[in-house]
């Protein structure tokens, strides 16, 4: 095992224990409350009962209308606010998209797990629009803190911290996209699924060392995103990831009322 790979392994493993300490820390304090009025109950009983309430409300038409309207499309979030609406839209799929695309994906596709590349055109496409989704959603959110003040908002270094480490995090991974396409010498044409990438690469020089280049900015790009993961469940931005779950527990509130 190389030293690359050891530092890999060890930053990739204290990713995972800071990111699942801080969902661990979530999770008991949604658990914290009382099963019903009166009625502490373990924590065996509350998992128990919120099972229950699942099944019962996915055994009910409505409740899947209600996930559409509330948990993808939002509406509840867009009858607030078209900003805010945006903002959490653009945040919560761009990010879970680039997870599952740029990160899982591209895992993938490095241990020869899936039969398609990173060139193949629907998975360079969908990393492009999920990393512009994700820049859109920080972009919105800055303009409502710093340049419209929305009065409600109260910014912290966290916020700036935040919102920088997303957009900083997407665009190091538009010029890594660049820095391979140029490496690996893709052509025009097979280059153009992935816009943004071949965008900046039509910009920049074909003779800068890009073998030099490629794994200092991959390296940037993984230590800023494992860092950006780690402090996620501990900052702000894991209320817009997580805010479906609420939305969720409404509807089977609702489907549970409906039901009675």
């Amino acid at each position: 095992m190389t030293k690359d790979s050891i530092i890999f392994h060890i930053v990739t493993a204290l990713t995972v224990l800071l990111f699942s300490w801080g969902v661990y820390e979530h999770v008991t304090f949604w658990l914290s409350g009382d099963l019903r009025s009166g009625v502490k109950g373990s924590l065996g009983e509350k998992l128990s009962y919120i099972l229950s309430q699942v099944r019962r409300a996915l055994g009910r038409g409505p409740t899947y209308r209600y996930l559409l309207d509330n948990v993808i499309l939002q509406k509840q979030v867009l009858r607030e606010s078209f900003t805010r609406w945006l903002m959490h839209t653009a945040m919560m799929w761009g990010l879970l998209g680039l997870f599952f695309i740029g990160s899982v994906g591209n895992m993938a596709i490095d241990l020869h797990l899936v039969s398609f590349n990173k060139d193949t055109p629907w998975f360079a496409v969908a990393n492009e629009v999920f990393g512009l989704m994700a820049i859109l959603g920080a972009s919105v959110a800055m303009a409502r803190r710093y340049v419209f003040g929305v009065h409600q908002l109260k910014s912290t270094p966290d916020d700036i911290f935040i919102m920088a480490g997303v957009g900083l995090g997407v665009l190091s991974g538009f010029f890594l996209e660049t820095a391979r396409l140029n490496v690996e010498g893709v052509s025009a044409g097979v280059a153009a699924y992935s816009f943004a990438g071949q965008w900046v690469r039509q910009w920049l020089p074909s003779e800068w060392p890009w073998e030099n280049i490629y794994p200092a900015v991959w390296w940037f790009h993984f230590l800023l995103g494992s860092a950006m993961g780690a402090y996620l469940p501990h900052s702000k931005l894991f209320h817009p990831l997580v805010s479906p779950i609420s939305v969720v527990a409404f509807s089977l509130r609702e489907a549970e009322h409906q039901r009675a």
